[in-house]
This record gives C-alpha cells, sequence and structure tokens, in this order.
C-alpha cells in the first residue's frame, strides 16, 4: 500500500476498552462528528470513552499505519485514517469514513472490505467511542475504537444495526424495497394519531411508499409511476419534512397494506405482497415482530394494482 496517498484502512470489528486519558481539545470535534452522521441513520449518540481513547492513542503512537491485533482489542472496533493536508482533519476523516455509504447495499446487508468504516461508525449497537491522533512520517494518523464493536463479529446483525437514511425512530430498520414491514413505536401520544392520508390505488403504476413521524401520523401512496414520485406523495400526506415526516418504506409489490397496534404506545408496519392476503399476513407479522403487545396488530387497509 501507498502510504505517501491518503489512506484508509477496512474498518474492523472485533471485541474492551483499557486504560485511561484526558481528551485532547479535538475530541469533542471527532465525537459531534461522528454522531451527526449516526443521527442519519437512527443510531443512537455515542458518548466519549476515555478508556478506548487511551486504547487507541497507544496504538497510534506506535505508527504503525495499519489495524492492531484483533485479540489485543477484545469487543472494541477500529477504524483508522491518515494522510497529510485537506486529509489530514478529523474532519476529512469521518467524511472519508462516512463516504463509503455510497457504496453499501442496503438491500443485501453485510461485511465488506469496501464499507467497513462506514458500517462500524453508525452501527446501532455501538455505543461509545474513543479517538487518538499522532503525526508519523509528516502524516496524521488518526485511530478511533468503538464498543461494543459492530460489523464483522456480528455478520447476522447488519439488517438491524446498519440503516439506511430513510428509517424512521424504530425499533427495526426500514425494509428494503419489496421485502417485509418495519415496525415502530413513537412515542406515545396523547390523543390517538391521525389515519394514514393521501395517496391512491388508482394510478398507473409499480411503486408505493409510507412515510411517518415521531408522533404516529402516516403518509402513503400506491402505485405511482417512480419510486421518486410515490415517496414525495407519501411525504406530502404525512405532513412533509416540516412535521418530521420521513419516508421510512418503499415497494414495488403488486398490493401494500400496513397494520397498527395502539397498545401500550402506537405501533404500525407497512408490507407488501403479489396479492391483498400476503400483503395483508406480511403487516401484520411485522407489526408483532416488534414489542407490541400479542394480538394487538390490526390491519387497517390494503391496496391492490
Amino acid at each position: 500500500m501507498n502510504l505517501r496517498n491518503p489512506s484508509l484502512i477496512a474498518a474492523l470489528a472485533v471485541l474492551s476498552p483499557l486504560t485511561i486519558i484526558s481528551s485532547p481539545a479535538w475530541a469533542q470535534e471527532m465525537l459531534s462528528l461522528q454522531n451527526a452522521k449516526r443521527s442519519r441513520h437512527c443510531a443512537p449518540p455515542f458518548t466519549w470513552s476515555a478508556k478506548l481513547a487511551a486504547a487507541a492513542q497507544s496504538w497510534a503512537n506506535g505508527c504503525s499505519l495499519s489495524h492492531s491485533n484483533p485479540g489485543a482489542r477484545p469487543n472494541q472496533g477500529e477504524n483508522l485514517a491518515w494522510g497529510s493536508g485537506s486529509f489530514s482533519t478529523a474532519s476529512s476523516s469521518v467524511d472519508r469514513w462516512y463516504g463509503e455509504a455510497s457504496q453499501y447495499k442496503f438491500s443485501a446487508p453485510g461485511f465488506s472490505s469496501a464499507t467497513g468504516h462506514f458500517t462500524q461508525m453508525v452501527w446501532k449497537g455501538s455505543r461509545e467511542l474513543g479517538c487518538a491522533f499522532a503525526v508519523c512520517g509528516g502524516q496524521n494518523f488518526w485511530v478511533c475504537r468503538y464498543s461494543p464493536a459492530g460489523n464483522i463479529t456480528n455478520p447476522g446483525q447488519f439488517a438491524r444495526n446498519v440503516l439506511p437514511e430513510t428509517c424512521a425512530s424504530s425499533t427495526s430498520p426500514a425494509p428494503a424495497p419489496g421485502s417485509g414491514g418495519a415496525p415502530t413505536q413513537p412515542a406515545a401520544p396523547s390523543t390517538p394519531p391521525p389515519p394514514p392520508s393521501g395517496g391512491s390505488s388508482t394510478a398507473a403504476g409499480n411503486w408505493s411508499a409510507f412515510a411517518t413521524n415521531s408522533r404516529g401520523r402516516w403518509g402513503f401512496a400506491a402505485h405511482r409511476s417512480s419510486q421518486g414520485s410515490a415517496g414525495e406523495e407519501a411525504l406530502k400526506g404525512c405532513g412533509g419534512a416540516a412535521a418530521g415526516c420521513k419516508v421510512f418504506w418503499t415497494t414495488s409489490d403488486h398490493c401494500v397494506s400496513y397494520a397498527e397496534s395502539r397498545s401500550g404506545g402506537y405501533w404500525y408496519a407497512a408490507a407488501g405482497g403479489a396479492a391483498d392476503a400476503e400483503a395483508r399476513q406480511k403487516a401484520i407479522r411485522a407489526c408483532e415482530s416488534g414489542k407490541a403487545p400479542p394480538n394487538s396488530c390490526k390491519n387497517t387497509g390494503a391496496w391492490c394494482k
């Protein structure tokens, strides 16, 4: 590998924090930058860990410009970046890690060395961050550690830990187009949330979409001509971005349905299928797969092309 160029090593996520150091002036910047990226993917913010930072600093001081031995950092994920000039800052390092998101396939979740930095940084189950900085041969060397570790130590957990930007605050990830629904529970409203608004089953097209906000308001569009137009109509029906609405699910299935439960909060799920019954059954299963009380999810509609 040519170390004269700004370089990034694929993120590894393996297995606990070590000793303590005080946080340097740039620590808050690194923490804020990564938390801003995480918020786009419905991941909770990191808290700064002095123990993780100490472990990272110990490795950075060695200037090896490579990943540490996974066995020496149990339950710690690791992201590295190094470079000079405009590639040497905390901001540029985080941006380069996050830039891998363009290569990540949310419809086929899993680990890839091409997206490892991104998936570890936004991994929903990781809760602590500690980073370090060193100057090595004229290059700035950044090391960040994460706990608990994510990505490659949890190969079957990508779908629930790496969410698309279209996610809503939820207990489960938003599904990819054409898949089953995504149950969620916004804060329980003081009064029942309004029913879905917008949408039609008369348009000639394949794309349907659902949008929601944290107060339980819905918008939907059925069988529009494009994924984009379906999303726009669903967003409008919910009340738009100003109301905190986000498109969290789209599908090109023949039929779409949603189910809801108002027991213990407000739970809902959207799903698609080849026929009315299939879409309704998937919506019920998706709603029940969250924490909605058993048998409390009911279908409230289905639309078929």
